[in-house]
C-alpha cells in the first residue's frame, strides 16, 4: 500500500505538540508493516530524505504578505498556497490512501478534486481551531483565525473517512462539527513503549510533575491552585512544570506569569520550578524522577502525556475528561478527578505522596495497560485495516 501522511507537524522542523508526537510514533510502524510511506510536511529548506524507513518531503510554507496580522486571515491565505504545493506532491506520488489531521486543513485543495481524480482521504479529528479556541477561552485568531476554522470544517466534510482517538472526541465532533449522521472510526493513540519505560533509578518521593504547554485548557492553573493546598499539609513537596508558555491566561496574557501570580499569592513559588522545553529524548528521565504525574486538563482528545507517564510506570492523576477517562481505569491504572477541581486534585496527590505502595501498584498497572492497549505496532495494524476498508469503499 502506498500511504501518504500529510501533516503540518512532524519532527524535528515542526515539533509543536500532540499531532507531531502521534505521527512520529505511528508512521515508522506503518513502514515496518511493509507499506511505502511518505510524509508531506512543513519545513525549511525544502528537502526530501528517508528516516526510519519513511520518506519525508519538506515543503516551506509560503508567506506572500509577511508582517500582516493573522487576524486579517492572511495566515489562511498563505496556507492555501501551501495546500496547492501539497496537492502537487500528492498528484506526483499517486498514493493509494492519504492520512491527515483536520487541524490546519493541509489537504484542503486536494479534497476539492472530484473523488475519481484523487486517492481516498482519511481525516483524523484531533485538535482543530474550534476545539482549541473553545477550551482555552480565547478568540480563534490565536489558532489560525475564522478563515482557518472554515477551512478545517471544509476538510472534515469532504473526507472519505473520519477517524479519531477516543469515543469522547467522536461524540464532541458529532455535536460540534455538524457530523451527526457521519460514522467516525475510533482508534486510540499509540505510545512508544520502548522509549517511554520505567526508570530503574529511584524517583524523588517528593516531586510532582506536570508536562505540557502552559495553556488554559490544559488546566495547569488548577494544579497551581492545588499546590497551595498541598504545601499546607506537605511543605517538603516540590513541583515541576515542563512546557512552553502560551498567551491563554485571562486577558490573553502569559500563562506562566499567571501561574506565578497564583503561586506567589499562596507563598508556594519557591517550591516550583519551570522548564520551557524538554527534548523528547529527555522526557523519560523527567517522568522517571517524579513520584506523581498530573494531567489536569479540562479536556483531551486522548492525551499523549498521560500515556507517556503510564508507559514510564508512573502513578498518574488526571481529569475525568475526554479521552483521559478512556486511557485510565480509575483506581486501577491511575486516578481520575473532576476537571477544574483543585481540592479533589490536591487530595489525590497528597494521598499518593503519602503512600509509596499505592504509587507502585498504580504505576505497574499503568505500564501493563500501555503495553497491552497502546503499543504502536497494535495501533498501526488497526490503522492499516481502516485504510484498506476505506480504499475498498472508494
Amino acid at each position: 500500500m502506498r500511504i501518504a501522511v500529510v501533516t503540518h507537524q512532524y519532527p524535528p522542523d515542526t515539533d509543536w505538540g500532540g499531532v507531531a508526537t502521534y505521527y512520529e510514533t505511528l508512521v515508522p510502524y506503518l513502514a515496518m508493516n511493509g507499506h511505502e510511506v511518505t510524509v508531506i510536511t512543513w519545513g525549511r529548506p525544502a528537502r526530501s530524505y528517508v528516516e526510519r524507513g519513511v520518506k519525508v518531503r519538506r515543503i516551506p510554507p509560503k508567506r506572500p504578505f509577511p508582517g500582516l496580522s493573522m487576524a486579517l486571515g492572511v495566515f489562511s491565505l498563505h496556507h492555501v498556497l501551501y495546500q496547492w504545493a501539497v496537492d502537487s506532491v500528492l498528484t506526483e506520488l499517486r498514493p493509494d490512501i492519504v492520512l491527515t489531521p483536520e487541524s490546519m486543513a493541509d489537504c484542503g485543495v486536494y479534497l476539492a478534486r472530484p473523488r475519481r481524480r484523487r486517492a481516498p482521504v482519511i481525516v483524523q479529528l484531533m485538535s482543530g481551531v474550534r476545539m482549541l479556541s473553545t477550551l482555552n477561552a480565547v478568540p480563534p485568531k490565536q489558532f489560525g483565525g475564522w478563515s482557518m476554522l472554515l477551512l478545517e470544517q471544509w476538510v472534515v466534510l469532504r473526507a472519505d473517512c473520519l477517524s479519531t482517538l477516543s469515543q469522547a472526541k467522536a461524540e464532541w465532533a458529532r455535536d460540534n462539527l455538524r457530523l451527526a449522521s457521519r460514522p467516525i472510526e475510533v482508534i486510540a493513540n499509540p505510545v512508544d513503549i520502548l522509549h517511554f519505560r520505567p526508570n530503574l533509578t529511584h524517583a524523588d518521593d517528593h516531586l510532582v510533575l506536570y508536562v505540557g504547554r502552559l495553556q488554559w485548557g490544559k488546566g495547569c492553573h488548577i494544579l497551581a491552585q492545588a499546590i497551595n493546598r498541598i504545601l499546607r499539609q506537605m511543605p517538603e513537596t516540590r513541583f515541576r512544570f515542563v512546557g512552553k508558555d502560551t498567551q491563554t491566561a485571562p486577558g490573553e496574557r502569559s500563562m506562566k506569569r499567571y501561574l506565578e501570580e497564583i503561586l506567589r499569592a499562596g507563598g508556594a513559588l519557591g517550591s516550583v520550578s519551570f522548564a520551557d522545553h524538554c527534548p523528547r529524548a529527555d522526557l523519560p528521565a523527567e517522568y522517571g524522577a517524579a513520584a506523581v504525574c498530573v494531567v489536569p486538563s479540562f479536556w483531551e482528545t486522548f492525551g499523549n502525556v498521560c500515556l507517556e507517564a503510564m508507559a514510564c510506570g508512573k502513578a498518574v492523576v488526571a481529569s475525568r475528561a475526554g479521552g483521559l477517562a478512556e486511557a485510565i481505569e480509575d483506581n486501577t491504572s491511575g486516578l481520575l478527578v473532576p476537571p477544574g477541581d483543585p481540592e479533589s486534585l490536591a487530595t489525590q496527590i497528597i494521598g499518593l505522596l503519602r503512600n509509596p505502595a499505592e504509587r507502585d501498584r498504580l504505576g505497574r498497572a499503568a505500564r501493563a495497560r500501555a503495553e497491552e492497549r497502546y503499543r504502536p505496532d497494535r495501533i498501526a495494524r488497526q490503522m492499516v485495516a481502516l485504510m484498506q476498508r476505506t480504499i475498498d469503499r472508494h
